[in-house]
């Protein structure tokens, strides 16, 4: 999954007809999962706000409107919404 990839590429995903509720999953020991687990420890240890341990402490299971939403980027997020992307859509740790 692509967080905070920059202007247009929500669009782009869509226009390439990639599913709006696609889910960042990875098997357990896929070496992009164990380095986002890694990047998260910062969040999970000791509550670190910095973008990209929260980032990726929220990635598991995580959909693209998440991102959007981690991101703040409105624009793509109302492009997914439109997109029939699922609003109630929890990722591993239960946040919508």
């Amino acid at each position: 999954m692509l967080y905070c990839g920059g202007e247009g590429i929500v669009g782009r995903l869509l226009a390439a007809r990639v599913d709006p509720n696609a889910r960042n999953c990875y098997p357990r020991w896929h070496l992009v999962r164990l380095l986002t687990q890694t990047m998260a420890l910062p969040h999970r240890l000791w509550g670190a706000r910095d973008s990209i341990s929260r980032m990726c402490f929220h990635a598991p299971d995580a959909t693209l409107l998440h991102a959007c939403a981690m991101c703040g980027d409105a624009s793509d997020a109302r492009a997914l919404v439109r997109a029939r992307a699922q609003l109630d859509a929890r990722n591993a740790r239960g946040a919508t």
